[in-house]
């Protein structure tokens, strides 16, 4: 899942339009923020996660081991210390 890693280096550049929807190695991403500093992710209708970029937390919502792994390794390489908190029951 090599383009999770990618997703995540994409959505977290400074220049990147934190509320748009767009087609990524043929899936399906739409992203949505109030602010700059939070950005809400769904990939496609299976898998949603959120973002704080001044927390550094990574709250995911759907339960996919594979997603998760590559997801928190994607953020972690850029924000080392990145938290990561597994919310389930609000998605």
């Amino acid at each position: 899942m090599k383009w999770i890693s990618k997703l995540v280096d994409k959505i977290t550049h400074s220049d990147f339009n934190l509320n748009s929807s767009f087609y990524y190695y043929g899936h399906e991403i739409h992203c949505q923020s109030g602010t700059r500093d939070y950005l809400a992710a769904y990939i496609g209708s299976d898998f949603s996660f959120s973002f704080d970029f001044w927390l550094k937390k990574l709250v995911i919502f759907t339960e996919n081991k594979k997603m998760e792994k590559a997801l928190i390794q994607g953020f972690q390489n850029i924000y080392k210390d990145t938290t990561v908190i597994f919310d389930y029951e609000n998605n």
